[in-house]
């Protein structure tokens, strides 16, 4: 493989529009499953690094946690060996002798386990950094949306709650409007009656009882002026407590 095709970091933050910092960030808690070339800051990956980043962008922001990610990689892409661990310089014979063939698969052995149990440490504590940078990492991203969507609903559910006091407002408007408009066509009449210019004697039972009738009417329509005024008075100040309320709940929406 030449150089040209090896990727830097720019290089693939571009390509995934990742951010530089976080791709860092899963370099080092992923490092046993990135092809890596070179050392410092001369580190070169190779383009299936691009797919291995992808998958694990895609599955924090699902919500999977590094132990997840790094269970799946392993079912795709083989660990990593560092070609610095594998040169071992050869100070001897160019053939061993025959006690160091025999302790050679004892060897081989014992350096299996202790990698197998670096690398279960190496999750351990991975875990537990990912817990502590979950908000400053990929890891947070589902954190963040799950806000977000909750931060939504709560403004929908204020957006409802609003309409309904609204229309309630409303309501009162038109209540109130309709009692005014009684009340006035109340006292037209009562004013048409006061000026009704006075009648004079009866001549006969018929017209007194006509008149009587007129004075009850007129009583009736007093007292329900009376009450009707009121019903408006309570209804205004109905409408003050409600605009108050609304205007409590419209500071809390914008505080």
């Amino acid at each position: 493989m030449t150089a040209k095709k090896l990727l830097s970091i720019a290089v693939i933050s571009r390509e995934l529009n990742i951010p530089e910092s976080t791709l860092h960030y899963w370099k080092n808690r992923f490092s046993e499953f990135l092809p890596i070339v070179g050392r410092g800051r001369q580190r070169r990956f190779r383009p299936e690094s691009l797919d291995i980043f992808r998958t694990i962008s895609e599955m924090l922001k699902l919500g999977h946690t590094t132990r997840d990610v790094k269970a799946e990689l392993a079912t795709h892409y083989p660990l990593n060996i560092d070609p610095a661990r594998e040169a071992v310089p050869v100070h001897g014979p160019q053939h061993p002798s025959a006690p160091l063939q025999q302790m050679q698969p004892v060897l081989e052995g014992t350096a299996q386990i202790a990698a197998a149990v670096g690398l279960e440490i190496a999750k351990v504590i991975g875990e537990k950094l990912g817990e502590a940078m979950r908000m400053a990492s990929g890891d947070g991203i589902g954190d963040l949306i799950d806000r977000l969507d909750a931060a939504d609903r709560a403004v929908e559910r204020q957006t409802r709650e609003m309409d309904g006091l609204r229309q309630a407002s409303g309501f009162c408007e038109a209540r109130l409007a309709d009692q005014d408009a009684i009340i006035r066509e109340l006292r037209e009449t009562i004013a048409t009656l006061r000026e009704t210019p006075a009648l004079p004697p009866p001549e006969n039972l018929a017209d007194a009882a006509e008149i009587q009738s007129l004075r009850q009417e007129n009583e009736g329509l007093r007292e329900k002026l009376s009450v009707l005024e009121s019903e408006l008075v309570r209804l205004r100040k109905d409408r003050r407590d409600l605009e108050k309320f609304l205007l409590e709940k419209i500071n809390a929406i914008k505080g």
